[in-house]
């Protein structure tokens, strides 16, 4: 507990400060453009290994995707063309979790929820 109260208590320098404000002030989104660069690579080498599919990915969003510039950021870049953009990857991983927790709630009850589709319904 004493770290937590020490790093609550580190002064925030106007870099971070901004950081922390756009963090909270801009709206989320789903960003689709990655998911649509990994969907067209995918198809487009289907009878590739998985990791040559991945390298072919990783090369088209490096090439297809915008990158935003913020004057406050050390390292440029992110996995959508702004900072308060969600991938697919993020929404499948929130609703896995959220399937998770309810099955975990059923069992508790003693229900027995038949298995279907995490995405679906």
């Amino acid at each position: 507990m004493e770290q937590l109260e020490h790093i609550r208590n580190i002064e925030r320098t106007d870099r971070i400060s901004s950081l922390r404000e756009r963090t909270l002030s801009s709206p989320r989104y789903l960003s689709l453009e990655q998911a649509r660069i990994i969907t067209r690579i995918y198809k487009k080498h289907e009878n590739v290994s998985v990791s040559l599919k991945r390298a072919h990915a990783l090369a088209a969003s490096l090439t297809e995707m915008p990158i935003s510039i913020d004057p406050f950021e050390l390292l440029v870049g992110n996995r959508t063309p702004t900072f308060a953009g969600k991938t697919l990857y993020h929404l499948a991983r929130m609703l896995l979790r959220e399937r998770k927790v309810l099955l975990a709630l059923d069992r508790d009850r003693g229900n027995r929820t038949p298995p279907i589709d995490w995405l679906g319904g």
